[in-house]
């Protein structure tokens, strides 16, 4: 009879009572927080457009601290950023220098309490610092002496004391502009440089002091087409100011380019230098280039170089080919001046009486290897034995387009190149089938057959590889005995025997000979070594039962030891867990060897091959495995991609259809036939692989011993048999004293009968639970009650930040006119403000120099900030701008714009300008040129850009149609409108509209900022092209041949590159005149 245990009452009520607090303490934040969403949302629903009338009660105690690095929102912001602001506002400084003192005062409106900067520096400490009431406490702040200022209007004023009149003072770049008065005179375009320094006189050294100076000349020589020199010199004076000639600096036949320098310096064609000296250390940068080939670096006879010693370093262009020079010596550039930027090159000293001659060693790819290939092979061999397919993944980097052909005694069906089927054709030479590589890096899959199995190529193509794996399936039933040829071998039978196996069979074999004589032995030995390496096969089980039988056998039956006899039982019942599933297996495969447990390697091999998965499992997992691999291939690729011409304006529909015609015009004709080849096997069988440990050639092959599916039947009836004998000999005499122990009877365990239970009490553990939940969770939910997660105050910060549809584009310029007279100019503007705003000045300082700028014929409030514009503040409304100023001495300067105005009208009689439209909309920036220009090559110190260069790129596509994309480049620097010719190629004709040649050449016109210029055309398609370099003096050209997979190149004459930042191979030259 079985007694059914009482539960006791209270174990309900207890958990009932734990259940009811805790949804007592569920129910009541969640009530309270219903309560509270509805009261926000109510009030979210009467706020007004305020974004801080709409943030819940609950939340607008946390404004302030989600704004605590917000600015004040008294101060004015600019036109374009609701969030820009700029807290103070000082416009004109006024600067008076004498010989023992100086002092200074500006007005400043500030809008929120801040420092305020002021001019002298730490150099020149301001005294006496006052605002019209009260002098004012000064300290540095920032590295500048600065007062703090409350919010309203200022004028400060302060003096300065020196023993003499400095050469520069310190002057904040925030201020609007400086009105200079030295010496009782004032200073009509002040010398305000851009790090904020004011040169108050150039030549204040003393009078004993002589007029000295001394340079050095350092050149960097840049290889290409074409070819430039760099040149900086370090020049220091002292004395007076003052005019002087450096001499010659320009080796002969060389153009100057550019010339960059923080003094007037004057330089004509030959490249004599003169310099207006002041005290100080200077930096001149000057660029030249050639169009020609160098042959020799020197001065001629009527240049003579201005120093008898220069330093020179080299750069090459290893892409376009290999140069050295030779008459100079080589020296260690950390003991000289040499510029840091160029210290990685080679540097030379060069003796400037003597020349430097300029060797070209090789052109193009040099002695690089030109392939590098990694090849990873796939083998399957035929059920008969008598071919295979095999698939070829292939890697690389080809250093130019390169044909790639199979082995012999391989026939290709497909090959894909990133993922696109591509045409099989034969090699025109030796008839093998192959493709050509037109890619960078491409990424290669061939599928073929191949019939010979006896002798198989290695790299499988007329090619060596720099890397190799093989790795060959065979069909079920077959097995690799042997494979020669690789450095290591993974899988066959003969290889992967190891010591450790060697020494088993040998030990078991020995044992056997021992103990039962040479026959048993030979079948221990036989029976051993056919089992060793199958799938599941018992290995370890033997000796765990050789060992006991071993024992007993020696020390005799009379003994009687339980232990051995147990160790032995046991060994025989795990020997017979292993062995018959294996048999099972055995028999199985040999009928049906597609059951058969597939990629698996000879050396892996598990205890109890039953106990780790069927054969189908297996199989499913291998396939999966491939088709994984086959489909990470498939979707990783992109097409290759065809270079486009770039198109600087929108595309439009036409443009879109232009490109898409263009990459279907290299692709094949309609009409070809692709190979579509054999198909791709899914099936994985024992594998086995084959390594190298380094390069191997195409003349190297792999020869296979393999075992086939019948002789592998044989060899298995014959391991069936040797293991039942094997059996049967190490269980002789023990089946009786097995079965009388199974026979035998055993103790019965004593009946237990039910025991009473300790009832639990019920209420403890929900009790726990509630009093866990009450002290736990409630103050967590308290607490994200108080303290708005980071997301809510995130959010609470975007809405009280946001502003009025107008914040970003609260200002614009609707017309403006610009008059020019001599070198004064007057700015007059309309300028729409739908709110208070600052906005930007046209012209970027020190292009010119206000005298006076008025809103609505008052003076304006003006700043000037780091951008190097002038802004001032406008209240909302419309208003009248004026602005009245010089301009530098110079016969080309800029007119830049942040707030582009929507039409300007110019009136400029001495000049000439481009940047802008004919219907008035003026660009970022007009150019203005004087029309009174000095004879080019002549002397002039405000000449900066002289001569410019520029690239004839031609690209040809040769594909179904033959187009050539021509984009002409500037390679100087922008700033100077120039006009050339182009000329034409024979029968071009021209396709882009607004383009027209004229006399084989077509007019190109530059603005003074644009840096390139293109078109396409077309060619009659034809057996050859002919191209031919003409000479030019600002010219040189590139040429770039891409053809499509249905033409075949070769070129004459001087021998192509393959830039390494292309990603397809594409042959490019770069000729000379």
């Amino acid at each position: 009879m079985t007694r059914v245990p009482r539960v006791s009452q209270r174990r309900y009520k207890g958990w009932l009572l734990g259940l009811a607090v805790l949804i007592m303490l569920g129910l009541s934040p969640t009530c309270t927080a219903q309560s509270k969403a509805l009261e926000a949302t109510k009030k979210a629903r009467e706020a007004t457009s305020d974004p801080t009338q709409s943030v819940p009660e609950i939340l607008k105690p946390w404004i302030p601290w989600v704004l605590w690095d917000e600015r004040s929102a008294e101060s004015p912001s600019t036109y374009r950023n609701a969030g820009e602001r700029i807290d103070y506002w000082p416009s004109q400084v006024e600067i008076q220098a004498g010989d023992r003192s100086g002092s200074w005062k500006v007005p400043v409106e500030v809008f929120r309490e801040t420092w305020f900067p002021l001019p002298g520096g730490l150099e020149h400490w301001p005294q006496k610092v006052t605002d019209g009431k009260q002098e004012l406490i000064v300290v540095e702040r920032g590295a500048s002496p600065s007062v703090k200022l409350k919010p309203g209007k200022y004028l400060l004023q302060g003096q300065w004391e020196w023993s003499q009149m400095p050469q520069r003072i310190a002057v904040p770049q925030s201020y609007g502009w400086v009105s200079l008065n030295v010496r009782g005179e004032p200073v009509l375009t002040p010398n305000w440089d851009n790090s904020g320094l004011l040169w108050l006189s150039r030549a204040t050294v003393g009078e004993v002091q002589q007029d000295n100076r001394s340079f050095e000349v350092y050149r960097l020589l840049q290889d290409g087409s074409p070819i430039w020199l760099r040149t900086q010199i370090d020049l220091t004076a002292t004395g007076k100011s003052r005019e002087e000639e450096l001499g010659f600096l320009l080796p002969e036949g060389w153009q100057l380019s550019f010339v960059n320098s923080p003094i007037p310096v004057a330089i004509d064609e030959t490249g004599k230098l003169k310099v207006q000296l002041r005290a100080g250390n200077w930096k001149i940068l000057i660029d030249a280039f050639r169009t020609e080939d160098l042959r020799e670096l020197k001065y001629s006879a009527q240049t003579p170089p201005a120093l008898p010693v220069e330093l020179l370093a080299l750069q090459g262009a290893p892409n376009l080919r290999t140069v050295e020079l030779q008459g100079v010596l080589p020296i260690d550039a950390a003991t000289t001046q040499f510029p840091a930027n160029w210290r990685n090159l080679t540097v030379y000293q060069w003796k400037t009486d003597s020349a430097a001659s300029w060797v070209e060693k090789n052109q193009g790819m040099g002695v690089e290897k030109p392939n590098q290939l990694e090849i990873q092979r796939s083998l399957w061999l035929d059920d008969d034995g008598r071919g295979m397919t095999y698939v070829d993944l292939l890697n690389g980097e080809p250093k130019q387009i390169t044909r790639l052909d199979v082995a012999k005694d391989h026939q290709l069906g497909v090959v894909r190149i990133e993922g696109q089927r591509q045409l099989i054709t034969q090699n025109p030479t030796t008839g093998s089938e192959g493709v050509e590589l037109r890619i960078r890096r491409p990424t290669i899959e061939a599928v073929g057959r191949a019939k010979n199995i006896g002798s198989i190529p290695a790299t499988g193509w007329q090619t060596p590889a720099d890397q190799l794996s093989v790795t060959l399936y065979m069909p079920p039933g077959w097995r690799m005995f042997a494979l020669f040829g690789p450095d290591r071998v993974e899988g066959d039978w003969l290889t992967s025997w190891t010591l450790l196996d060697l020494f088993l069979l040998l030990v078991f074999s020995l044992a056997m000979l021992r103990l039962y004589g040479w026959i048993p032995g030979l079948i221990a030995f036989a029976g051993f070594a056919l089992t060793y390496h199958e799938p599941g096969s018992p290995r370890w089980t033997w000796f765990f039962l050789l060992i006991p039988v071993a024992l007993l056998r020696v020390i005799g039956p009379e003994r009687n030891l339980k232990v051995l006899v147990w160790w032995r039982d046991i060994a025989v019942g795990v020997l017979l867990l292993n062995l018959i599933p294996f048999a099972a297996t055995q028999i199985q495969n040999g009928i049906y060897p597609q059951l058969e447990p597939n990629n698996v390697n000879m050396p892996y091999r598990t205890l109890f091959q039953w106990m780790d998965q069927t054969s189908n499992e297996r199989v499913d997992r291998t396939r999966e495995s491939l088709v994984t691999r086959s489909d990470t291939l498939s979707l990783n690729v992109e097409m290759p991609q065809t270079p486009m011409p770039q198109i600087s304006m929108p595309q439009t529909s036409n443009q879109i259809a232009g490109q898409q015609s263009q990459v279907t015009n290299m692709l094949f004709d309609p009409k070809t036939s692709i190979q579509t080849g054999v198909a791709k096997p899914q099936w994985l069988g024992n594998s086995v692989l084959c390594i190298w440990d380094g390069p191997v050639s195409d003349s190297q092959s792999i020869r296979p011993i393999l075992i086939s599916c019948n002789t592998h039947r044989v060899m298995t009836i014959a391991r069936l048999l040797l293991m039942v004998l094997l059996l049967g000999i190490l269980l002789g005499g023990i089946a009786g004293p097995w079965y009388k122990r199974l026979h035998g009877g055993t103790d019965q365990p004593p009946d237990v009968g039910p025991e009473t239970r300790r009832e639990p009490q019920g209420a403890a553990g929900p009790l726990l639970l509630a009093f866990f939940a009450m002290f736990a969770g409630w103050p967590l939910e308290s607490a994200s009650a108080q303290v708005p997660d980071p997301q809510t105050l995130d959010t609470l910060r975007e809405r009280v930040k946001s502003a009025s549809d107008a914040m970003e584009n609260a200002a614009d310029i609707p017309e403006m006119s610009l008059k020019v007279t001599d070198n004064r100019l007057e700015v007059q503007a309309t300028v729409h403000a739908i709110r208070p705003v600052a906005v930007p000045l046209p012209g970027k300082s020190p292009t010119w120099f206000p005298s006076r700028i008025q809103i609505d014929d008052q003076d304006a409030v003006v700043v000037r900030r780091e951008d190097g514009h002038l802004w001032v503040l406008l209240p909302e409304g419309i208003h009248r701008l004026k602005a009245e100023g010089r301009i530098v001495e110079s016969t080309e300067w800029s007119w830049s714009f942040i707030l582009t105005p929507r039409k300007l009208t110019i009136e400029a009689p001495d000049w000439t300008w481009s940047g802008l439209q004919s219907d008035g909309r003026p660009e970022n920036q007009v150019i203005f040129v004087r029309k009174e220009q000095l004879k080019e090559g002549q002397a002039t110190y405000d000449q900066k850009n002289f001569r410019s260069v520029f690239l004839i790129e031609r690209r040809f596509e040769i594909g179904l149609v033959w187009n050539v994309y021509t984009k002409v480049r500037r390679l100087s620097k922008p700033g100077k409108a120039v006009s050339i010719s182009v000329p034409t190629l024979e029968k071009e004709q021209i396709i882009t509209t607004g383009i027209t040649a004229q006399n084989g050449s077509i007019e190109v016109n530059f603005g003074a900022e644009q840096m390139d210029w293109e078109w396409q055309s077309e060619l009659p398609i034809a057996p050859s092209i002919t191209l031919v370099s003409k000479p030019a003096n600002n010219l040189v050209e590139k040429w770039l041949v891409e053809t499509s997979p249905v033409w075949s190149m070769n070129s004459e004459g001087s021998k192509p590159i393959f830039d390494i930042s292309r990603p397809t191979l594409v042959p490019e030259w770069n000729p000379w005149p």
